[in-house]
């Protein structure tokens, strides 16, 4: 009998998935049924990726909103520091996307299921009114090693990954026409780059956590000063982030002179980077310092009178700056 409509679309997606022996019955069963091993403990996390929302088809395509959904998704697990496993997949399907389009979509996958032997095992489709994806991360721990934005501790150095501020510059020029044209593309390129194709840090959380004890982390996805401030309230802390030390990629850096923008409100507040903030005692940063994992102190973990992120400026002046962020509930 041959396999029309909704039964086709899933039969098709499917087909990306890659047989695992940890899962022992996958896509077309009720639920992904995966094998535990002894001292170990799944951690499961969910994001959304929706257009309108997190993107707009003017900017992307199609596999760039596979690849970025997926990449949202999987920066929790780095967070934790988790070793990702599976994943599964809601689909909103808009009537203008086709079951070729929606295909591209899960080849944006492709990357990342390379990087971390993963592939989607399940899910949902649905039609809607708009492009959107929600995708439930799984991972696995060391039992009880989990890391929590929760374990800031006073005396902590302020750790970060990477670079900041690339994504939201290449937002703004990937939106407006006459900024996009006024760049050399050695400036646009790798900021346009970052938008489209963040990259979560996965194994280069892993291997830190080889070498070294981690307090406190958190991933960052709605701004560094967003972000920090609720490791802050969860940790009961105070967070003071130093400007001079901020990790800054030299397009980001040049496109802020061009645009004369704030180069650190642009840092601070740009969310969707990937990058992980975490903390440790200043002994344990000695044992990564030289490693090949892009890693930056920028600033302290102290006890204040409530919790707080602040920004220690050039002249030694400390301004609150936890607002800084994408707040998908704030009004503009």
């Amino acid at each position: 009998m041959k396999v029309t409509g909704e039964d086709l679309w899933t039969e098709k997606l499917a087909e990306f998935y890659q047989p695992m022996d940890r899962i022992t019955a996958g896509p077309g069963e009720d639920c992904v049924h995966i094998s535990e091993i002894v001292r170990r403990e799944m951690v499961v996390s969910v994001d959304a990726h929706y257009e309108g929302t997190h993107f707009t088809m003017d900017i992307v395509d199609l596999r760039d909103i596979g690849h970025r959904s997926l990449a949202l998704a999987l920066s929790d697990l780095a967070a934790v520091g988790a070793t990702p496993l599976t994943y599964m997949v809601n689909l909103e399907v808009p009537e203008y996307l086709t079951l070729d389009n929606t295909l591209e979509i899960y080849k944006g996958f492709e990357k990342l299921n390379n990087e971390y032997c993963i592939s989607p095992s399940g899910g949902n489709l649905v039609r809607g009114p708009r492009c959107g994806l929600t995708i439930v991360v799984i991972g696995e721990v060391e039992r009880g090693k989990g890391l929590l934005r929760s374990k800031a501790q006073e005396g902590d150095l302020l750790v970060v990954t990477g670079d900041l501020g690339r994504s939201l510059a290449g937002y703004e020029i990937l939106t407006q026409e006459d900024l996009h044209a006024s760049l050399a593309p050695d400036i646009r390129n790798p900021l346009i780059q970052k938008f489209r194709q963040p990259w979560p840090r996965i194994k280069d959380m892993l291997y830190i956590l080889r070498l070294a004890k981690v307090n406190g982390a958190i991933d960052i996805t709605d701004g560094l000063g967003k972000d920090l401030m609720r490791m802050a309230r969860m940790s009961d802390v105070e967070i003071v982030i130093e400007e001079e030390k901020l990790p800054i990629h030299p397009a980001l850096a040049e496109f802020s002179r061009v645009t004369h923008r704030d180069l650190s409100s642009l840092v601070l507040a740009s969310g969707e980077e990937l990058e992980v903030a975490f903390t440790m005692p200043p002994e344990e940063f000695e044992k990564i310092r030289d490693l090949r994992v892009p890693v930056t102190v920028i600033g302290e973990v102290r006890t204040g009178f409530a919790p707080g992120v602040l920004l220690r400026r050039k002249g030694g002046e400390e301004i609150p700056i936890g607002d800084l962020g994408y707040d998908h509930f704030e009004k503009a």
